[in-house]
């Protein structure tokens, strides 16, 4: 059961029409489905949280991803490029 997020989350939506190649006895065929992503994001203590969940067709929800914007928080260094 999901409860409804605090009043600090933001929830964004998005919907769209994707393409699958599948084959069928032999043919490969394009189908097209509609899928379905919901982004929840919170900032907590100078850090961006974001949480992914997806759906296609109508089938069941699953998680996609987690993200921090703050790189330091999971003791990683920014990669940088060397100037040429």
């Amino acid at each position: 059961m999901v409860k409804k997020p605090a009043d600090r989350v933001n929830i964004e939506f998005e919907r769209k029409e994707i393409e699958k190649k599948v084959n069928r006895f032999g043919k490969k065929v394009l189908i097209k489905q509609w899928a379905n992503a919901w982004t929840l994001v919170e900032k907590i203590n100078d850090c961006s949280i974001k949480l992914v969940i997806g759906q296609i067709n109508g089938g069941d929800k699953k998680f996609i991803s987690i993200m921090s914007s703050d790189i330091k928080a999971r003791g990683l260094k920014k990669k940088t490029k060397n100037p040429k």
